[in-house]
């Protein structure tokens, strides 16, 4: 789940919120990289190309954009302080999850500074 951390935050880093390629990610496959993206997609949090050969051993994503509710919860993210306690409470509790569910914490957890009703 790291990954895909560092690629959306890299990814709602760029100008215009366009890009063009896949991030290099240190410790990572340019594989690992796309095949995260291709899972983020699944998701819709990101538009990427997906492209499957036979042959590969896994489907290749290569990012375009990030969609609208990427960028609502964008700041979420990006803060290491909220992003450890999301993986501490979502992730360590949950041995098996999605990524709906870790999504809504983060944007419950960015809420909550602004005094907004809770799972808006």
């Amino acid at each position: 789940m790291n990954l895909a951390r560092e690629i959306l935050v890299w990814a709602i880093e760029q100008p215009h919120g366009y890009v063009d390629g896949n991030p290099e990610i240190p410790g990572h496959t340019e594989e690992e990289v796309a095949y995260d993206i291709y899972l983020l997609r699944q998701t819709g949090i990101v538009d990427a190309a997906v492209r499957t050969v036979i042959g590969l051993p896994s489907p290749k994503a290569i990012l375009n954009s990030v969609t609208w509710s990427a960028n609502d919860s964008a700041d979420a993210p990006r803060d290491d302080v909220i992003w450890k306690k999301a993986t501490r409470t979502v992730l360590e509790e949950r041995a098996s999850f999605t990524f709906d569910p870790l999504n809504y914490w983060l944007r419950i957890e960015a809420q909550q500074p602004l005094g907004l009703p809770l799972g808006l």
